[in-house]
């Protein structure tokens, strides 16, 4: 009677790419190879790829692995410029199956390959621009220093103003990607800083001209106003230096460079004669070569005559007539006798300081001063 299995009689089977045929074994149904054969890497169980720079690897499920193979799971094998053959050899015992496996219970060693794909990295602008290099410098060209085959060095501002004084410029660095990249060919921009150095040379041809107030005929008492510089070679820029001549001015020197649209200028009181003196403009920091000049002059003091009298002064005006008293020089503003006038009456020749209060007499007429107004004038001796 032939063994059936739930009902079906079993057949023989292929195992591994061998024929196995069923038997029986004590009332059990069993398979067994025709023959051995050699275990093989294929009967590991075991995988191994490479992506374009990690390992996978899957660690064999039949027989035990020995030692370590080459490649860890996950490992990074960083990127590659090449397509690159990795190969993962390990070492395993074969299960200690004879029935199954010639080398049976034998330590063998396996190799599986994977091609590692190179990949193109990605230039970027720090691989390719020199840091820190950008520069503008004082006549206002920029420059800068590429690297690693990066090429077409570009700038946003192809030129700047010159500066008298350092000042930070700013700007826009290009340039285009070698070959042998992800971005081959393509352009990198990055806005780059740095600090453009003053002119520092001298001005070759300036102007001054008067902007406020009058530097001709300025008033006995004083004046002021400005003036301005215009440098037209180089223009706008180019250091010079100014010396205010003549008594009375300030200031007596000021220097800089390039344009400038308001500079004070200061003459004082005069307390003499007329005065005048010359605003001068120097090349550079010397004063050997005359770029321009301008000359101001101040009218001199006027000098007032007023009408003088002598008189007698005390405490009581019959004292005065009679010629008691201290005699005083008078001055007044106002020509003729002042008691009769009315006018005030001073002791210095600018009327400035007012007589003292008490009666003054010129031995004719008489008077009371307060200090301020006259009172109780009349005639002596009436």
């Amino acid at each position: 009677m032939a063994i059936k299995i739930g009902g079906v009689e079993p057949t023989n089977i292929t195992f591994n790419g061998q024929q196995a045929n069923y038997a029986t074994l004590n009332g059990t149904v069993v398979w067994q190879r025709v023959s051995a054969v050699a275990f093989t890497v294929a009967d590991t169980g075991a995988s191994f790829s490479v992506s374009t720079t990690t390992v996978s690897w899957t660690p064999p499920s039949v027989g035990t692995l020995v030692g370590s193979p080459t490649y860890s799971n996950g490992q990074n094998l960083g990127t590659v410029s090449s397509n690159t053959n990795r190969t993962q050899t390990f070492t395993v015992t074969v299960p200690n199956d004879p029935t199954l496996w010639t080398n049976a219970n034998q330590n063998v060693t396996f190799s599986l390959s994977d091609i590692q794909e190179f990949t193109l990295t990605t230039f970027t602008f720090a691989d390719g621009y020199v840091s820190n290099s950008f520069s503008v410098n004082s006549n206002g060209v920029p420059s800068a220093t590429l690297q690693n085959g990066a090429s077409n060095l570009a700038f946003s501002i192809s030129s700047y103003d010159i500066s008298c004084t350092s000042i930070t410029r700013s700007g826009v660095v290009s340039f285009t990607v070698p070959s042998g990249y992800a971005n081959s060919n393509a352009t990198l921009s990055s806005t780059e800083s740095t600090t453009q150095p003053g002119y520092g040379q001298p001005a070759t041809a300036a102007t001054m001209s008067e902007i406020t107030g009058s530097l001709t005929n300025i008033p006995e008492g004083g004046g002021s106003g400005t003036h301005d510089i215009q440098v037209t070679t180089p223009a706008g820029v180019g250091e010079w230096n100014v010396v205010y001549g003549g008594t009375g001015i300030t200031p007596s020197t000021r220097s800089g460079c390039g344009d400038r649209s308001s500079l004070s200028w200061t003459v004082s009181a005069n307390t003499g004669n007329a005065r005048s003196g010359t605003i001068t403009l120097y090349y550079g920091s010397s004063q050997i070569v005359v770029l321009d000049t301008l000359t101001w002059s101040q009218d001199a003091v006027t000098v007032t005559s007023y009408p003088q009298y002598g008189y007698k002064t005390g405490t009581s005006s019959s004292n005065v007539c009679n010629g008691i008293g201290s005699g005083v020089l008078l001055y007044t503003a106002t020509t003729g006798a002042p008691i009769a006038n009315n006018s005030a009456i001073y002791t210095d020749s600018n009327l400035t300081v007012a007589a003292s209060a008490g009666y003054y007499s010129n031995g004719s007429e008489v008077g009371y001063w307060n200090g301020v107004n006259w009172s109780q004038q009349g005639l002596c001796g009436i």
